[in-house]
């Protein structure tokens, strides 16, 4: 049986392009639709509400340094004094209302930041990587 040499070089140019572009391909878009998160490479959403045990949902939110971070609240679940959003760390507060829910800021300092409320319940963690 006679190789032909051409067409495998063809076939491993082809089949080494491929897995060089698919590890060199910009991932767009990462969603966890179970922890309401959505991540591109420039803004993390975070969709964030309370538990029934004073915990935030979801728990632990892990987003890439240097991107914009953009928190939807509940203010369904958020009421009382979870109704307060406190980041420690980043020196961030926002009281949740209907009408203003939202709370954006640079993720520029690495590191683990406690989230909770005016009480210090509502317990969360930011991790920035």
């Amino acid at each position: 049986m006679k190789i032909n040499k051409p067409l495998i070089i063809v076939v491993v140019l082809i089949i080494s392009g491929f897995i060089i572009w698919k590890q060199t391909s910009p991932v767009d878009l990462k969603t966890d639709t179970q922890n309401n998160v959505v991540q591109t490479d420039e803004l993390t959403t975070i969709k964030l509400s309370s538990l029934q045990n004073g915990d935030y949902t979801p728990k632990t939110v892990k987003v890439k340094l240097g991107t914009k971070v953009r928190i939807e609240a509940d203010s369904n679940t958020l009421t009382g004094s979870m109704g307060r959003l406190i980041i420690d760390g980043y020196e961030l507060s926002k009281d949740i209302t209907p009408e203003s829910n939202v709370l954006e800021f640079i993720a520029d300092k690495p590191g683990q930041f406690r989230m909770h409320c005016a009480n210090n319940m509502g317990n969360g963690t930011l991790i920035v990587k």
